[in-house]
C-alpha cells in the first residue's frame, strides 16, 4: 500500500514505498529513518504528522551515507484528497524539483 506525503496545501508531492521516498512521478528522492526524517546524503525533510512532509530550518545537519538505489516503486495509483495543514513554526513546505 502506498503511504502518501503531502504539503502544507494538501497537495501530494511524494509518496513512500517500503523505506524509500519517491516523487509523485516516481523519481527516487531518499530514505526514511527511524525517526522520521528523510535523507539522500544530505537531510531532505520530516514527516509530521502522518503524511506531511516538511524541512526543519532550525537545526544543522550534517550528511548521512547515500542510500543504495531502490527498486522501482510500481503503479501507485492516485493520492487521496487532503486538506491544507499549517506549518509548524521553524519548518517550511519541501520543494521538490
Amino acid at each position: 500500500m502506498t503511504h502518501w506525503l503531502f504539503n502544507s496545501d494538501g497537495d501530494a508531492i511524494a509518496f513512500i514505498s517500503g523505506a524509500y521516498v519517491y516523487t509523485t512521478q516516481g523519481d527516487f528522492i531518499g530514505k526514511v529513518h527511524p525517526d522520521k526524517t528523510v535523507w539522500n546524503g544530505e537531510y531532505i525533510g520530516v514527516i509530521m504528522a502522518d503524511d506531511r512532509l516538511f524541512y526543519d530550518t532550525r537545526k544543522l545537519f550534517e550528511t548521512r551515507s547515500i542510500p543504495g538505489l531502490p527498486r522501482l516503486p510500481g503503479f501507485v495509483g492516485e493520492p487521496p484528497f487532503k486538506g491544507p495543514y499549517t506549518v509548524p513554526l521553524g519548518y517550511r513546505d519541501v520543494e521538490i524539483k
